[in-house]
């Protein structure tokens, strides 16, 4: 059985490489999600949980990247040791843990068992990091002539030729990070040994991967890529100017009707609209241009 998880948390560590013990370097749990595989890539189970603030707040900053507000975690979150006991059922069932950029979610998961003083279900199963296997997939250029770690949506666009919707929601994470990796699998850029104890089938692993059961989510993506393309195109044409705006047909500042010849011109104005007309500074507290 395969177990992908991901996590979305109140900000990044101090310090990347410190150890989980150190619980005041790494920031807290506010949402985690799963599913459980079978070994043909089929979804047993899911789980997708808010974590309900004890003792922190959520950073607006935070707030912005995952839509999780304090208040918000407040209302429809549940006790940090209600959502750990629901994800250590799935990871009994499980042989493999999977994740994109794992080791950040495992040691966010590490610190909140450190905090409450609980043995980590997770130290006894086979990791697996998607953006291992992602960086030959997809073969973005780097420093040193290397390539760089994919991101999620950058190794399921190269894999799928379509991004995903709501990255940073950590349920739409899992499923994005689910079908890369058992397409992955499948495609035989990412093997897996048989481990010791487990029923594993003859045939290679990439044999036995079912497509289809990821092909309706594919689908579904690829409606909503074509939904955003159509607003953003809507968009972009609600900005062009319109005929009479800016058109080469139309009259424009240069081409306005001159007196006849011998008539007397209008005084020209000597007001100066950059000194002569009032202004205010405006200040705007906004992502968005005004």
């Amino acid at each position: 059985m395969f177990l992908i998880y991901d996590t979305e948390t109140t900000g990044l560590p101090k310090n990347f490489r410190a150890p989980v013990t150190d619980t005041d370097n790494w920031p807290r749990l506010v949402q985690l999600a799963w599913q459980v595989h079978d070994i043909e890539g089929k979804k047993i189970s899911e789980g997708n949980w808010i974590v309900q603030p004890d003792g922190f707040t959520i950073p607006f900053n935070s707030e912005k990247i995952h839509g999780i507000s304090t208040e918000r975690a407040q209302k429809e979150g549940s006790p940090l040791l209600d959502v750990l006991e629901a994800f250590e059922q799935a990871v009994h069932a499980s042989t493999f843990v999977i994740g994109h950029n794992l080791i950040f979610d495992w040691n966010i998961l590490g610190a909140e068992y450190v905090r409450l003083n609980r043995s980590n279900a997770l130290e006894s199963k086979i990791q697996v990091d998607t953006k291992d296997s992602g960086t030959e997939v997809c073969k973005i250029p780097g420093g040193h002539g290397r390539f760089k770690w994919p991101t999620l949506a950058e190794l399921h666009t190269t894999l799928f030729e379509v991004g995903f919707e709501g990255a940073h929601d950590a349920f739409a994470d899992v499923r994005a990070t689910a079908r890369s990796f058992f397409e992955m699998v499948r495609r035989g850029d990412l093997v897996l040994d048989p481990p010791d104890g487990v029923e594993w089938p003859a045939k290679p692993l990439s044999e036995v991967i079912n497509q289809t059961h990821y092909e309706s989510e594919l689908e579904q993506e690829k409606r909503w890529e074509a939904q955003r393309k159509a607003q953003k195109e809507a968009q972009n044409n609600e900005t062009e100017p319109s005929p009479s705006e800016g058109s080469i047909n139309s009259p424009s500042a240069d081409s306005t009707p001159q007196p006849p010849l011998g008539s007397k011109a209008p005084p020209v104005s000597t007001v100066n609209p950059a000194v002569d007309t009032p202004f205010i500074h405006l200040h705007c507290h906004s992502q968005f241009s005004i």
